[in-house]
């Protein structure tokens, strides 16, 4: 089966949840991507001033550098949200609230991933597009891993590294490309129009809920769908058995697409 025939079913399961639960996702959408749309407006204008009046390029560069760990942050988060009220039911996990799924987020952990993958990729971007893009999309599941498997920061990004190694080209092209698409028009848009603050909010905030949702979708949902193929191989290479897993800790949680609990990952 090529790359293309692999992502044509995940990418039509995501945009299929987004149908069915169109109101839960602008509605989570508008939570996590309103504020933080209107911050990174604010500081695009506010870089435009420095880059006129000749600033401190240390000082652009943080500000550039907040900006991303604030995308990534709502990223983080939005996929966190649509992982508990969207695509965890689909795939056998009890459905929750918007107030619960707020409730139970593990922030903490998400933020230290937020600001160490941010500062990552700003290293490797660095080094070139390419490098960043190839980087980008080995860690690129580790989020919803975090919150489905209940991991610790460390472990969501090995294991996101571990899926994808499997399937490096299709997260590329489910993931990586469409983000990297929505970005660079972004950064045109900014450039060739003189767009007031009101008007650039609106306009992220609307590529929010109509690209960046889907793309979390289609991350989300190949997150699952790796994860139930590596264990479709691990019965499979164990006779139709399921294999051995070690116990699992008081209260813990079922992990993806499996009617058994996973240890907790504490490193992180």
């Amino acid at each position: 089966m090529s790359v293309l025939d692999r992502v044509v079913p995940i990418d039509k399961r995501a945009f299929a949840m987004f149908r069915s639960h169109f109101w839960e996702i602008v509605l989570v959408s508008a939570v996590v991507f309103a504020p933080l749309s209107l911050f990174s407006a604010l500081m695009n204008h506010q870089a435009e001033e420095w880059i006129e009046d000749s600033g401190s390029r240390a000082a652009i560069g943080v500000l550039a550098f907040v900006a991303t760990s604030l995308a990534m942050w709502g990223y983080a988060l939005c996929s966190g949200l649509l992982d508990k009220m969207v695509v965890g039911p689909a795939f056998g996990h009890p459905e929750v609230s918007l107030k619960t799924a707020l409730r139970t987020l593990p922030y903490l952990r998400l933020v230290t991933l937020d600001v160490l993958t941010a500062a990552v990729i700003a290293i490797a971007l660095t080094l070139g597009v390419v490098p960043g893009l190839v980087l980008f999309t080995f860690i690129a599941l580790a989020p919803p891993l975090m919150v489905s498997e209940h991991r610790g920061v460390m472990s969501s990004l090995r294991r996101s590294v571990s899926l994808v190694r499997q399937a490096f080209w299709l997260t590329l092209l489910v993931v990586t490309l469409p983000v990297f698409v929505e970005h660079e028009i972004f950064a045109a848009v900014e450039v060739l129009f003189d767009l007031p603050l009101a008007a650039l909010w609106l306009a992220h905030l609307g590529a929010s809920v109509f690209v960046l949702a889907i793309v979390v979708l289609c991350e989300i949902t190949l997150a699952f769908t790796l994860v139930e193929q590596e264990r479709a191989r691990a019965t499979s290479d164990s006779g139709g058995e399921e294999p051995t897993r070690r116990p699992t800790l008081p209260g813990s949680r079922t992990s993806m697409g499996s009617t058994t609990c996973r240890n907790v990952h504490a490193d992180g």
